[in-house]
């Protein structure tokens, strides 16, 4: 899988993407026992696109299916985690491209929100990957 570094741009969109995100992984900074997890598990799920979290204790991660046809905001997710009292180490997005063009230090849009590709070739993605976000 090739890897993708991108970053979230709140501005005006260049071109829609054909994608579409149907889960991610999380893992959180901050976790020291169960209910540490248990609290962020219930402040993902209450985001209405959430679908479905599933905690990994052992790895501190949270594997997130999201509803089908949703609109995915990873800021929202971001959010929810802090004001659970946590921090995001990392988090992954899945989608399903179709054709999608990419190219270094341009921005796309997906959905409601733009992502600024960095440190990649020029490629067309095609079905599922997953990009890291960076928040």
């Amino acid at each position: 899988m090739k890897k993708i570094i991108f970053f979230l741009i709140i501005s005006m969109g260049v071109m829609q993407a054909n994608a579409q995100f149907s889960k991610a992984t999380l893992q959180a900074n901050g976790l020291t026992c169960a209910l540490c997890s248990n609290a962020i598990n219930k402040a993902v799920q209450k985001i209405s696109f959430v679908e479905s979290v599933k905690s990994d204790i052992k790895n501190t991660a949270f594997n997130i299916q999201f509803k089908k046809g949703s609109e995915v905001n990873a800021d929202q997710i971001r959010k929810a985690v802090e004001e659970a009292g946590f921090s995001v180490g990392s988090l992954k997005l899945t989608g399903d491209f179709n054709n999608l063009k990419v190219e270094n230090d341009k921005h796309i849009k997906i959905g409601n929100a733009n992502f600024h590709f960095v440190n990649i070739k020029d490629q067309v993605l095609n079905g599922e990957q997953t990009l890291p976000y960076h928040c």
